[in-house]
């Protein structure tokens, strides 16, 4: 790790880390632009007075500490590397270094930012000397001040306490007032951009991410964004251009963008941000794929901001539940069926190559119960929509996670390992816990480990589309793909089914994600056999992981699963039994089709073209929108095949997150990408030959 020079006269070096587990691993490590607005905001202060340095990587910042210690550390908190930032600050303790150390981020807000909760705080990160509470710029700022006045003596503090600010004085806090210092122009912090403070990170392939707009007017009770953040404001438009425009033109390893806004296309605004970044796409590339949290209530104002966008963003309308008494216990207000529906109505549907409205749903949510979630799911679904369904994790900071609801609704909680949150560093393994829940006053610990596995065929089949048109024919005879799932959960969970064995495995790694403790999952992780699974890339999350099982190990078996629980369901008097073996000799070629326009690999190298026989016009079947069942029978040839444009993305992109393990490399690129860029386009081949053909 290059450590700038530093100037002679420097009255403060500083150290900010936005920390992530990076060990051994590639993933969507995002910039830290939380710090580098700090950064920002500070040199403009300070000028010269202080030196900064941003990490990201925990083993940069270990190298960087000891071939430099900075005066200050500041370090971003959040539920991924709580016991990361406490390692990294056990070793400055053991080492004895005079570093004032600050601790900053959502993991504690105005709703449980008290002294009696710091302290137990400070007991567990004990080298900790303060923590910044809300938005940090001013109030990091204003410490800085006040630690260089004080002639480096970070002890000043205890006498003379900064506003926003919680003091460890050896287990006594000292706790300035909470107030809510905000900026009356965003503009006021410097773009960490054009500066070239993020420089090293977009040329290392960080997946850049931007600020419109801060705060969310919304309070559900599960969500910590927007408190303490107090009134809307915005980033200029020339700034906001600026800002992307000096992305675009300098990225070259990174093919998707955040907008970290709580509510994108809230603003009229916003369709005016999207047809800018549509048009550098355009002209550089740049992005391929925007991940966006879309506004929940204003459908008119998001369906003109995803027109913008022209395709290389997805619409999210989450919804959470549809039950009134779970959105009322969670202060939830969601857009209408209809006017969702409207939104859903501009995504076209041909094939699993086209763009889909997604919703979210969380289970384990106050009063939720089993049958409400997969009403909800069925509801979606019928109006074409990927929905994907949560499991309910407590966050600090959040009104959930106070004593009231836990005591109100929550029976059982347990500990879950964070997705990719663990490591080695300075010699010592690193773990992170969730906490989740998994029993509820209304839901069973039984209900919650059953609908798991049920939520995980959702996922593959129908969300991220590897069975997508399978399902569509399938609900044109009548059947609800949930009740697809549910057919296919009864017969894999069979020890004679062909499929037991990926079904056992499942449940083998979800029984990893229900320790009694914190301690109990870091005992777990920490032996060598288990630990060797996460360095291998073995284990990973369940519905990823077990996707790509599916698809790249298991398809055959698959399909002779989704037959059987399909006859299953028609014997049940489902409309169209009279045409049984016609309507499952369809549905075997609609398979196979499906599973001809997945990706394959052949020899680790991508398969760029490849062909295959067909008994029915399945092809014309989905370009003519899914009408209807009644397929032609006729001989095809298709081929499958990726354009040189996207084989230049998808090969960046297995370059960006390659891993020995083929499968923790596509889960991890399939989190944040277009589900469409997994698939093949088809066309009617002219050629005689089966063939590969191998880029």
């Amino acid at each position: 790790m290059k450590i700038n020079k530093i100037r002679r006269n420097t009255k403060a070096v500083i150290y900010l880390a936005d920390l992530v587990h990076a060990w051994n691993k590639k993933s969507m490590w995002t910039m830290p632009l939380g710090v580098a607005y700090i950064s920002s905001y500070a040199k403009k202060i300070y000028g010269d007075d202080v030196h900064i340095e941003l990490f990201k990587d925990p083993s940069d910042l270990i190298k960087a500490i000891n071939k430099q210690k900075p005066d200050i550390l500041g370090m971003a908190y959040y539920v991924w590397n709580i016991n990361l930032n406490s390692s990294i600050l056990k070793m400055i303790s053991e080492k004895e270094l005079n570093i004032f150390t600050i601790g900053g981020g959502p993991i504690f807000t105005d709703l449980n930012a008290k002294e009696d909760v710091f302290r137990g705080f400070f007991n567990k990160q004990k080298s900790l000397d303060m923590y910044i509470l809300n938005q940090g710029e001013i109030t990091f700022s204003n410490v800085i001040g006040k630690f260089i006045e004080c002639q480096k003596n970070k002890y000043c503090f205890v006498l003379n306490p900064i506003d926003n600010t919680f003091f460890n004085n050896d287990g006594h806090v000292i706790a300035g007032d909470i107030v809510n210092p905000t900026f009356s122009d965003l503009d006021d912090i410097p773009s960490p951009y054009t500066s070239g403070m993020l420089d090293k990170f977009i040329y290392n392939g960080y997946v850049p991410m931007i600020e419109t707009n801060r705060s969310c007017p919304f309070r559900c009770t599960f969500c910590a964004w927007g408190i303490g953040s107090g009134k809307l404001l915005k980033f200029s438009m020339e700034r906001i251009e600026s800002d992307v425009e000096y992305i675009a033109n300098n990225n070259s390893k990174s093919t998707t963008m955040m907008i970290a806004d709580a509510n994108f296309g809230l603003l009229d605004r916003d369709s005016e941000i999207a047809q800018f970044i549509s048009n550098q796409n355009k002209q550089t590339g740049f992005p391929n794929y925007v991940s966006v949290w879309w506004s929940k209530t204003r459908p008119d104002k998001v369906s003109k901001t995803v027109k913008a966008f022209d395709g290389i963003s997805d619409i999210l309308a989450s919804v959470q539940s549809l039950d009134e008494s779970v959105l009322k216990a969670i202060k939830r207000k969601n857009l209408t069926l209809e006017q969702i529906q409207s939104m859903n109505d501009l995504v076209p549907k041909q094939s699993n190559k086209s763009s889909t409205l997604t919703s979210e749903l969380i289970i384990g949510l106050p009063l939720e119960t089993m049958q409400s979630n997969l009403s909800a799911n069925r509801t979606l679904i019928d109006m074409n929509m990927a929905v994907v369904n949560y499991n309910l994790h407590l966050i600090p900071g959040t009104e959930m996670d106070g004593e009231k609801d836990r005591g109100n609704y929550f029976e059982k909680t347990g500990w879950r390992l964070h997705d990719n949150a663990y490591g080695v560093y300075d010699g010592k393994r690193i773990f992170e816990g969730q906490e989740v829940v998994i029993q509820t006053s209304t839901m069973s610990e039984d209900d919650m480990r059953e609908i798991r596995f049920i939520h995980f065929l959702i996922h593959c089949m129908w969300n991220q589309k590897w069975y997508f048109n399978s399902l569509m024919f399938i609900k044109n005879i009548g059947i609800n793909p949930v009740d697809i799932a549910l057919s296919i959960n009864n017969l894999i969970k069979d020890p004679a089914s062909n499929l037991y064995s990926l079904y056992r495995d499942f449940y083998d790694d979800y029984a990893t994600e229900v320790f009694s403790s914190e301690e109990e999952l870091y005992d777990f992780w920490g032996n060598d056999k288990n630990f060797t699974r996460l360095s291998s890339g073995d284990y990973g999350k369940l519905n990823f992981k077990f996707t790509f099982e599916v698809v790249f190990k298991y398809s055959n078996n698959f399909k002779d699963i989704f037959l059987n629980a399909t006859k299953v369901l028609i014997h049940k008097d489902i409309a169209y039994k009279s045409n049984t073996e016609k309507n499952i000799n369809i549905l075997s070629d609609i398979i196979d089709y499906d599973q001809s326009t997945h990706l394959k690999l052949k020899n680790n190298s991508l398969v760029v073209k490849h062909s295959r026989k067909f008994n029915y016009s399945v092809l014309n079947w989905v370009e003519d929108g899914y009408v209807g069942i009644d397929i032609i029978k006729a001989r095809n040839i298709y081929k499958f095949y990726m354009n040189p444009d996207e084989v230049k993305n998808m090969n960046m992109q297995i370059d960006q997150y390659s891993h020995d393990n083929t499968n923790a490399t596509f889960r991890k690129m399939s989190e944040y990408t277009k589900s469409s860029l997994f698939f093949y386009n088809v066309e009617l081949s002219t050629e005689n030959d089966i063939e590969y053909n191998i880029g």
